[in-house]
């Protein structure tokens, strides 16, 4: 039986099991160190958290608790104290106050708004990645036994949803294809809409339909679309287009089938159209 005194450091080498009782007061780097009292070497420790067996715990209570019993493993005190990050919220980074509203929008979101914040203040553009809604009938994305780590796969997920250009996609896809090998499928699919997403954003399209070898976009009205700007786009496309106007501009074009995939020849003619 011990006090709060153990967490600052006493150190019992021989004792390999810790009963913590009500857990559920106790901040999360309090329980992470707590935890670290016991288990040296290779010794076999066991830490048990005690809560009262009938009493509702808090939110903020329960996500804790979840957090210890998740990072487990050696080396996980940064992804604990990011987590607590998350739960407590960041705070003012100019006063000190140290918890805020970081909770209710998540870590990364946090981040992007300080960011652009910060930018807004010095009077920089904000470069953001296009919105492009994308209809495909087909499954993109990357498979388990492509990418194992299921956090490289959210990683990838990320960065492929950040890209601002057709060239940090490329960047991705040649990284993948050293890492991993041959992009299966899903994978080539989930390329080539961040690919399409890209080429259409110039175009000023903000929804393209793909079934079969039918390309229809859509721009809506509000965008200014010059008769040099569609002469442009007729003459740079390597297939036939057809316009029709309601609320705003329709593209209508047929795409030759690829054997790189069911979206390929599409990906090949808003290339050209892009560039």
């Amino acid at each position: 039986i011990s006090s709060m005194i153990i967490e600052n450091g006493l150190d019992i080498p021989l004792v390999n099991t810790i009963l913590i009782n009500r857990s559920d007061t106790f901040g999360l780097s309090q329980l992470y160190q707590l935890r670290g009292r016991v288990g040296r070497s290779s010794r076999r420790a066991y830490a048990y958290l005690l809560i009262p067996p009938q009493a509702p715990l808090s939110k903020t209570a329960h996500q804790r608790l979840k957090t210890i019993e998740e990072f487990a493993n050696l080396g996980s005190g940064f992804k604990i104290a990011m987590r607590d990050l998350e739960i407590r919220g960041a705070g003012n980074i100019l006063g000190t106050r140290q918890s805020g509203f970081i909770s209710a929008v998540g870590f990364d979101l946090y981040m992007d708004l300080l960011r652009e914040t910060i930018a807004e203040l010095k009077g920089e553009k904000i470069e953001k990645p296009p919105e492009v809604e994308i209809h495909f009938p087909r499954d993109a994305f990357i498979p388990e036994e492509y990418v194992p780590d299921a956090a490289e796969r959210v990683l990838f997920y990320r960065r492929l949803s950040e890209t601002l250009s057709a060239d940090e996609v490329k960047a991705i896809e040649e990284e993948l294809e050293d890492r991993y090998g041959r992009p299966v499928e899903p994978v080539v699919n989930l390329l080539d809409v961040a690919y399409i997403r890209h080429y259409t954003a110039r175009l000023n399209v903000t929804d393209i339909s793909l079934n079969g070898s039918e390309a229809k976009m859509y721009i809506p009205d509000g965008i200014e679309v010059t008769r040099e700007k569609v002469e442009k786009m007729v003459k740079k496309s390597p297939v036939k287009l057809n316009f029709s106007f309601n609320k705003g501009m329709w593209v209508v074009f047929t795409f030759p089938l690829d054997s790189r995939g069911p979206i390929a020849g599409a990906k090949k003619v808003l290339q050209a159209m892009y560039t």
